[in-house]
């Protein structure tokens, strides 16, 4: 195994040094996942192009009606930034929950995305918040193209000489409200047996959820956004019953993703308890919300 390390200040260095390389490409931002796959089982040669010092790929800011937020952000930078606080709520609960202080510090979103691990806890947010991810791509010439990828369809499949650059939240107006929810066999540093994600547009008057979307982790190779979900929240007056309801609905799911899996009665029950979590995580600035709960 022959590995090469290089570092670019800017995507324009690494075009133009891309067009002139002849080996397959792999990139490295925070690390806490191929420096595992390289200690586990290692990978072939390859030019290892460390992204890390890129200040085109890091940051969050608003633009358009939209949040932009760097592939090489980390997870810690993520749960702590009042934009992600204020307008996605459940990324930044989600981003707090990945791992131990050590990998929200180096851990990316981008590297969550890239590598694709069904119980990734970042995906199921992005998923619920109708993310894209903006992929580059480079020809054997140096040539760049540049494309969005909806986050909810199958995930970002990447081909070598690809790498996401930004991930674009739409920027919701008042009266959006989103939540996480996380099930694993720690409190801290645990890895998802089960996680959700959930965004609704919520008239606060009416007490009625106008629209909304749930995607689930941990259930198949990509967070699932079912349908079914979308139209049970659809006009979904805000009540006591709505937790049965909810719990109904995920266990649903469960067992129609997973119907052979071994797992699938312990998810089925599991599940019910995570959409408590989740409705008090989405609402949990909503004052009527604690009175619900009590009837």
């Amino acid at each position: 195994m022959s590995i090469e390390i290089i570092a670019f200040k800017t995507l324009k260095e690494l075009s133009l040094a891309l067009g002139r390389c002849q080996r397959p490409v792999r990139f490295i931002a925070g690390g806490t996942d191929l420096v595992m796959e390289i200690n586990s089982r290692g990978f072939d040669d390859c030019l290892l192009v460390d992204i890390s010092r890129m200040d085109e790929l890091t940051g969050i800011k608003e633009a358009q009606n939209q949040i932009s937020i760097g592939a090489a952000t980390c997870f810690s930078a993520l749960s702590d930034h009042c934009l992600i606080q204020k307008n996605a709520a459940c990324l930044a609960r989600a981003a707090a929950h990945v791992g131990s202080v050590q990998i929200r510090n180096r851990g990316t979103l981008g590297g969550n995305i890239a590598t694709a691990s069904p119980a990734a806890d970042g995906m199921p947010a992005l998923a619920a918040l109708d993310a894209a991810a903006q992929v580059m791509a480079w020809d054997s010439k140096g040539k760049k193209k540049v494309e969005m990828r909806k986050i909810s369809r199958c995930g970002v499949e990447l081909q070598p000489n690809q790498l996401i650059t930004r991930i674009i939240l739409p920027l919701r107006g008042p009266g959006w409200y989103s939540g996480f929810a996380k099930l694993g066999h720690r409190r801290e540093v645990t890895i998802a047996k089960l996680n959700c994600a959930m965004q609704v547009e919520f008239d606060s008057k009416a007490m009625i959820i106008r629209q909304g979307r749930i995607a689930m982790g941990a259930l198949a190779a990509h967070p699932v956004c079912p349908e079914e979900l979308s139209c049970f929240l659809n006009h979904r007056t805000l009540d006591k019953k709505i937790m049965i309801d909810l719990a109904d609905q995920l266990s649903a799911q469960v067992a129609k993703l997973i119907p052979s899996r071994a797992s699938r009665p312990y998810k089925q029950a599991a599940v019910r308890g995570l959409a408590m979590d989740l409705l008090d995580h989405v609402f949990s600035t909503v004052p009527a919300w604690s009175a619900i709960k009590e009837e």
